[in-house]
């Protein structure tokens, strides 16, 4: 849980400003960056009273001097004429995203000849099953015009 602090807040939001709270330092990952903590939209206290909080939790355990970053909104950034950065400093490091995988037009398919999973290009497969459906079409023609 989290723990109660006086505050001014304002239109119902907190404000840690003055405080010890330990979320006024906590960080908007940048673009290369991803968040290791986050609220549980959890609130105490009545809006605009004197009292008030918002618990956080961790989603990863956090080294030791590893930034604490939770994410601010989509438009917290432009909102205030700013250019998304990242955060983490080599003594103050921040948890990085993970390399974006590319995806390929790949998929897993059954292999008829000995039983085993080999990838195949879509595209390839498709053009290669019309092929197949056209050559079986033209002989079905065939064995038509000769019955």
């Amino acid at each position: 849980g989290g723990r109660t602090l006086k505050r001014h807040n304002y239109n119902g939001v907190l404000n840690p400003g003055g405080t010890g709270d330990v979320i006024q330092y906590a960080a908007c990952p940048g673009p290369n960056e991803k968040q290791n903590m986050r609220s549980t939209f959890q609130y105490f206290g009545l809006r605009n009273g004197d009292l008030g909080g918002l618990e956080f939790v961790t989603l990863v355990p956090v080294p030791k001097n590893t930034q604490l970053l939770h994410w601010y909104g989509s438009g917290w950034w432009e909102e205030r004429g700013i250019k998304r950065a990242d955060v983490g400093t080599k003594r103050y490091p921040a948890p990085l995203r993970d390399a974006p995988v590319k995806k390929k037009r790949r998929r897993e398919v059954e292999d008829d000849d000995n039983g085993t999973l080999a990838k195949v290009d879509i595209k390839e497969l498709t053009k290669s099953i019309d092929v197949e459906w056209m050559r079986r079409h033209e002989q079905s023609d065939q064995d038509q015009k000769s019955a």
